[in-house]
């Protein structure tokens, strides 16, 4: 069961959401494209969702040291 969420944990957290932040990304610039500047309500989308990939792959790596520093095998 512990392979299953270590699966899903890097599935879902290291791979589905940086591609969000690419479509988030695209939204915007069309967004952007339609309304003739930057500065629009979708631009927070891509921002956020790069913040939180970034903690993602910070608790991935701690989750990955705890597991280690126990001597636990993933």
């Amino acid at each position: 069961m512990t392979v299953l969420f270590y699966v899903t944990w890097v599935l879902t957290r290291n791979v589905w959401y940086p591609w969000l932040v690419w479509v988030f990304y695209q939204e915007w610039r069309a967004a952007s494209a339609a309304a003739g500047t930057p500065w629009n309500p979708i631009l927070i989308t891509p921002l956020f969702q790069a913040c939180l990939t970034a903690l993602n792959f910070h608790w991935t790596w701690a989750l990955l040291r705890k597991g280690r520093a126990h001597g636990k095998q993933l």
